[in-house]
């Protein structure tokens, strides 16, 4: 494919170095170079200061043995396309596909326009390969998706996290896997269910991919069952009723759940199978914990009343950081950390 577009040299090296220096340090399938392409394009085309607003992009190496992975409930077709792939390529109904092969265009059947629809196309095509793990290095292939929306932030979902440009500003977050959450409480508690770590896995999902990038702040508490002492340390005074139907661990329910906490101050508790069992509920720990703030009485709340309870509590913060306190320590610190 000829490029009817080229970028200027000063262009692709700013953004090369910015992309390594948040979050994409290594290329294990030598991605690189059109990754940085297609970001510059996303960033700094003319296209862009006209009418249309959007573009996407995935760059692979084995775009045929991927989108054989594609999973059912990610309905799609595919075209041949030309230098022109990238007028069509709106980074919600069409995606312009780059790999060994000639490009082809990429259309899902609904528009993929959050994040969190981002991470999870590439969570499931990846990792429901056999012998593919998210804690594994990269195996050789990999996929990584470039977008731009409306507003002019560019996200570029690849293998160690996610990297954005929002308004000059660069940011970068790890995936929940890179920490290992679940792994930390099951070795700090001698042992958690299955179905816990499923639930921790889903709440870190919401928290990242579905809070943080909206602004939303919300106190998510994960109660465990034989946690006797977690009923203590809450207030149901203002507790809100009628919506214990919702469940962390149903993915349609994550915008739901998201539009519920913007609405409230206080928690939600959630049992270990994720159902939603109270939501705007006062934490109540016993002090303030000692130790250096982590930027707001949120914070401070979460950490203190964790010292008095078995249960992992997770904040989220308006301007993106995800916390994990168990045991009135931070264990886990998913920062969005700009340059």
């Amino acid at each position: 494919m000829t490029d009817s577009w080229v970028p200027t040299d000063y262009r692709l090296e700013y953004i090369r170095h910015e992309l390594r220096e948040h979050g994409l340090a290594t290329d294990p399938c030598g991605l690189l170079e059109r990754v940085v392409t297609e970001v510059a394009y996303a960033a700094f085309s003319p296209v862009h200061e006209g009418s249309q607003t959007g573009y996407g992009a995935i760059i692979t190496d084995h775009w045929r043995v991927h989108c054989d992975h594609i999973p059912e409930f990610y309905p799609s077709t595919s075209a041949s396309c030309n230098e022109n792939g990238r007028r069509l390529a709106d980074g919600a109904n069409g995606f312009l596909v780059w790999d060994r092969n000639a490009p082809v265009l990429w259309m899902p059947s609904f528009p993929m326009q959050s994040e969190a629809g981002l991470f999870s196309l590439r969570d499931e095509v990846l990792f429901k390969q056999p012998e593919r793990s998210p804690h594994a290095d990269p195996a050789g292939t990999d996929v990584v998706l470039v977008q731009r929306t409306g507003g002019g932030t560019v996200t570029v979902v690849h293998w160690d996290g996610i990297t954005t440009l929002r308004a000059g500003h660069w940011f970068f977050k790890q995936y929940q896997y890179r920490q290992r959450v679940e792994e930390q409480l099951e070795s700090r508690l001698g042992g958690i269910s299955d179905v816990m770590k499923a639930t921790v896995r889903s709440a870190l999902r919401l928290c990242l991919h579905v809070l943080s990038p909206n602004g939303c702040g919300a106190t998510l508490v994960l109660a465990l069952d034989a946690d006797g002492c977690l009923s203590a340390r809450l207030n149901h005074e203002n507790a809100l009723s009628g919506v214990s139907w919702l469940s962390l661990r149903q993915r349609l329910h994550h915008r739901v759940l998201a539009h519920l906490l913007a609405q409230i101050d206080g928690a939600a508790v959630f049992g270990e199978n994720g159902s939603l069992m109270d939501a705007r509920i006062w934490l109540t720990p016993k002090q303030h914990a000692n130790s250096p703030s982590l930027g707001g009485a949120r914070q401070l709340t979460a950490q203190a009343t964790s010292r008095d309870v078995s249960s992992p509590i997770i904040t989220v913060s308006a301007d993106g950081p995800v916390r994990v306190f168990h045991a009135g320590e931070l264990i886990a610190n998913f920062s969005t950390e700009a340059h």
